[in-house]
């Protein structure tokens, strides 16, 4: 009606108008995110807009299906976005092409490009490619962010950096090959939690680039034969990155050197299999009940000052596998939360003077060397301080 004012909320902006001037021309004023009382009367309300999904359209009469982010679809002509302008904004929902089986869609990122959701559903490969300069970044109003591939086949690939500033879920789901892969050539910054969730028959999730945007990582994944399904994370973990969980029965690989981040471990299942030195960043390393710890032949990859803590159930153990000439050095070693002796512990021929079969497998040891602790003297009434001493 005349005169009445409305509130179109689009992604974290505010915009106000009166409704004939919404309903049918679009126009409206932004304003600020903060409620207007004027005489005692709400201003305004707001009405939240779910984003309809923008498709990368093409048709048989263009051959490559490729194009510029910013192209937009022109039948029997160019590939391109379904809508009138290309999508960038918080909260826009993206999604690759339904084009015959085993096409290729390769989207070069020419502009810099905030999105909710870039997501591919059909049996097809989505490659978005990587100007050097310019970054997508996640971007939404309420909840988590969205990068997959969710049909039986197919790969997506993505090549340029990658910004959060919400967390970010990283999905493929439902492949039946290796080869259905969900690929991450670029760098990971910014502000919240990255979680890499791999389900279904097969399939693969490659991080390739550095992790380092603020919040924690998890992985999830479904199958415990590795060769089927499997998740490797090769780049480098930043230190801002919180802490690193691994759930469920699968693989999940770390190949990159010296991580940094600073929460600790916790392997709540499957196999965590740390192939590069420092590979488990500093803090505390958590093994439950069933789940593995692989250390590959000779390297160090938990932090010196780490309490490594082993749990059981019912006659099932979290292991350690040490490699041939391994000798991984920490502050503490807990069964269960029961403090263990200091020492070298392995499994049967390891040579450590600490032998349990139950919680180690491999020719490698663990050193349980305690830091030293002094007990000072200050003051009048014998107040004690403990000094710890400092890691390099």
């Amino acid at each position: 009606m005349a005169g009445e004012i409305y509130c179109l909320m689009v992604g974290k902006s505010f915009f106000i108008g009166d409704g004939e001037s919404i309903r049918k021309k679009g126009r409206c004023k932004m304003v600020s995110r903060k409620m207007s009382v004027l005489t005692g009367v709400l201003l305004f309300a707001s009405v939240s807009v779910q984003a309809a999904t923008v498709y990368w359209s093409d048709d048989s009469a263009t051959s490559d299906y490729s194009g510029n982010w910013t192209d937009l679809y022109q039948s029997g002509v160019q590939a391109g976005w379904n809508a009138g302008s290309y999508p960038n904004a918080v909260d826009a929902d993206t999604a690759g092409p339904n084009l015959a089986n085993y096409q290729t869609s390769t989207i070069l990122l020419n502009v810099n490009v905030t999105v909710g959701k870039l997501q591919e559903g059909n049996r097809h490969n989505l490659v978005l490619n990587s100007d050097g300069t310019h970054n997508l970044t996640f971007d939404v109003s309420s909840g988590s962010a969205a990068l997959s591939h969710t049909s039986r086949q197919g790969a997506m690939t993505i090549n340029p950096n990658l910004v959060l500033n919400d967390p970010l879920v990283i999905t493929r789901s439902g492949g039946v090959s290796t080869a259905d892969a969900m690929t991450v050539n670029g760098s990971l910054s910014g502000t919240g939690a990255l979680s890499l969730s791999l389900s279904g028959n097969r399939g693969v999730i490659a991080i390739a680039g550095g992790i380092n945007m603020v919040g924690s990582l998890t992985t999830t994944d479904t199958d415990a034969n590795a060769s089927y399904q499997y998740t490797t994370l090769s780049g480098t973990i930043g230190s801002n990155v919180t802490s690193l969980t691994k759930n469920g029965p699968g693989l999940l690989t770390l190949s990159g050197s010296n991580n940094a981040y600073t929460g600790g471990t916790t392997i709540n299942g499957g196999t965590v299999a740390a192939d590069a030195a420092g590979a488990l960043g500093s803090g505390n390393v958590s093994v439950a009940a069933g789940a593995l710890l692989k250390i590959a032949s000779g390297l160090s990859v938990i932090d010196d000052g780490a309490v490594v803590n082993l749990l059981s159930n019912s006659g099932t153990y979290g292991v350690i596998e040490l490699g041939s000439g391994v000798s991984d050095t920490v502050a503490a070693l807990k069964f269960d939360g029961v403090s263990q002796a200091a020492g070298t512990w392995g499994a049967t021929g390891s040579g450590a003077t600490h032998i349990s079969d139950n919680y180690f497998t491999g020719a490698g040891m663990l050193n349980v060397v305690p830091e030293p602790v002094t007990l000072a003297l200050l003051g009048m009434g014998g107040v004690g301080v403990l000094l710890r001493r400092k890691r390099a």
